[in-house]
């Protein structure tokens, strides 16, 4: 199925299916092709376009698509704008880090699916140039680069500016990073910024989703208060977890399993005890056509026929030499 409906490989390109009106549908069977199969038939006809997507804002903005406005914790019905997503990130609560919930989210102007990325970074394992390379980034990232614009290195359209908290944090962050010196508690260090601006996620004609834009930090400290564990941690589950290790879990064994070897074994008995089966053996109709190789053919009359099944029996007496 997913071959017949395939998936697009990330929200860029369903995006781009979308302003085509390409759903890669493959509905139509080309049975000249080699090996035959079944392809897309292209883009919907003009003037009876239909097409919902999931995809990022800054995808939805750059092929002009139309936006659902989805209904927020409050009631209200809004849309995927630089108001409605620098409004919902001034709310994220910050326990570790800050995070939107949009079940909680009061805000009436705040758009349900904004997030906030972040990027962490281990300043023991990094050179010295690197945290002050890192550090510049997040600098400029905080400040020049939350200036919405076409140009290089400004925001571009869809991706909305951070709130005046967060810049002040991703600032902090950065001057941890560049100041960093280990500890005797721990000596791993742990700095963690946002890689992002405001950003949504969600659905609609086109669909909204993520705009990055500037890290934020967690404090002046770049060491935590809580040590760090070495060991990997997968808080997305099971999924997140078999994805990073790079081998799927043993199907489970139930009944279904034995159902292939089951049904193939009960197909040989059928096909071994049909010539003892009872009732009237079917007739072939004479003359018969035997297609060949090359588009020629072979009839066999009843006359052949015949005398070929004479001539198997008398080989099927005459004793072994």
């Amino acid at each position: 199925m997913i071959d017949f409906h395939p998936y697009v490989d990330d929200m860029h390109s369903g995006a781009l299916h979308t302003r085509r009106a390409d759903q890669l549908w493959k509905s139509s069977w080309n049975a000249l092709s080699a090996p035959p199969a079944w392809q897309s038939p292209g883009p919907q006809t003009v003037g009876s376009r239909f097409v919902i997507t999931i995809t990022d804002a800054a995808s939805a903005k750059r092929y002009g698509l139309q936006t659902a406005e989805l209904r927020n914790a409050s009631g209200k019905f809004v849309a995927a704008t630089d108001t409605s997503l620098t409004a919902t990130a001034g709310t994220a609560a910050k326990a570790t880090i800050r995070t939107i919930d949009p079940a909680t989210t009061k805000t009436t102007k705040a758009y349900p699916l904004t997030e906030l990325v972040y990027a962490a970074v281990r300043p023991a394992d990094i050179a010295a140039a690197a945290r002050k390379d890192y550090a510049t980034l997040i600098t400029y990232a905080a400040g020049a680069g939350q200036t919405s614009g076409t140009n290089p290195g400004e925001l571009p359209v869809g991706y909305a500016p951070l709130p005046a908290n967060l810049r002040t944090e991703a600032d902090s962050a950065a001057t941890a990073l560049l100041n960093w010196k280990p500890s005797a508690s721990d000596p791993s260090g742990v700095t963690t910024t946002g890689s992002g601006s405001t950003s949504t996620s969600g659905t609609g004609t086109s669909g909204t989703g993520a705009s990055d834009g500037t890290p934020q930090g967690l404090g002046t400290s770049a060491s935590p208060s809580t040590a760090v564990s070495p060991a990997p941690s997968y808080d997305g589950g099971k999924a997140i977890q078999t994805t990073a290790m790079g081998t799927t879990p043993a199907d489970p064994s139930g009944a279904l399993f034995y159902a292939v070897p089951v049904g193939a074994a009960l197909g040989i008995l059928a096909a071994a005890g049909a010539p003892f089966a009872g009732g009237t053996r079917p007739r072939v109709p004479l003359p018969l056509r035997v297609p060949l190789p090359g588009g020629r053919g072979l009839t066999i009359s009843r006359l052949e026929l015949t005398a070929l099944s004479a001539r198997f029996r008398r080989l099927l007496r005459r004793p072994p030499a």
